[in-house]
């Protein structure tokens, strides 16, 4: 006696569908901290991994001295300068049409986004909507001046861009700089990504794994010596987390190849298991 073997579905309601584990895994990922304590470094040293290249750097606080150290190579977007909102907003365009089309012939692809930094992205745009108001209504609005409205709407437009720059089928990995809130009740402050009112934990919400950077002073061969730590879970006062469950909570001396490689590796282990 025969069986018949009913295929499995690959659509549900006209949208394509497949096992998690039959699907590529692409890491994202966000790295706060102070600035200076390495966060574009790392993050640029993504183009030092084959896996991970080529790498698009989206350039929004403008200068790129770090770059030249880290990975003097990588791809600069745009040449010069920062990029506008509305340029953003054209890149993130050809990169879905990339990913869900096919690029052109002979267009750039990416395999990685860098983008740095959230923090300047929501001032960057910002002065988008208020300059909008300004041309409009130059005597009613100021561009410096932004009311309860504006910061909704700025809200909302930042979510948007991470949310769907997110959901690309790309290694994505986002810098925002750090803010320090104390609790009046417990006097215990808190570290997290510097963005305004409710976004700093719903943006870190949106990421697989957010990590922060910081520099401890420690003593290596009789001298005290600057050492850059990622912490990647949760402890008391700090946003972090790691929904692969591959890293270290703490990695000392983090590159984005020591990252990937367990991530990457976490990742295979589980889906053999499975």
């Amino acid at each position: 006696m025969t069986t018949d073997v009913v295929p499995s579905p690959t659509t549900f309601a006209g949208i394509p569908m497949a096992p998690v584990r039959a699907t590529r895994a692409n890491m994202n990922m966000l790295i706060y901290g102070k600035p200076g304590v390495g966060k574009t470094f790392l993050a640029a040293s993504s183009d030092l991994v084959p896996e991970m290249r080529p790498v698009m750097y989206l350039n929004i606080e403008g200068g790129d001295m770090t770059l030249r150290h880290a990975a003097p190579n990588i791809k600069k977007i745009p040449q010069d300068g920062s990029l506008t909102w509305d340029q953003l907003e054209a890149v993130y365009d050809a990169l879905a049409r990339q990913c869900y089309n096919g690029p052109k012939p002979g267009e750039f692809v990416p395999r990685t986004v860098v983008l740095d930094t959230l923090t300047e992205l929501q001032k960057m745009n910002m002065v988008y909507i208020m300059s909008a108001l300004v041309e409009a209504e130059p005597e009613k609005y100021d561009v410096d001046v932004h009311d309860i409205r504006r910061w909704g709407k700025n809200g909302e437009q930042l979510r948007k861009w991470v949310r769907r720059s997110r959901d690309l089928p790309l290694n994505v990995i986002m810098c925002a700089h750090e803010i320090e809130e104390k609790d009046n009740m417990t006097g215990l402050i808190s570290h997290k990504p510097q963005l305004s009112g409710k976004l700093s934990n719903e943006v870190a919400g949106f990421f697989d794994i957010v990590t922060y950077l910081y520099v401890k002073s420690e003593e290596r061969q009789g001298k005290q010596v600057p050492v850059r730590k990622l912490l990647t879970g949760h402890l008391e006062g700090y946003v972090a987390k790691d929904r692969s469950g591959a890293l270290p909570l703490v990695i000392e001396d983090p590159t984005m190849q020591t990252i990937y490689k367990h991530v990457t590796e976490g990742i295979s282990k589980k889906t053999a298991a499975a």
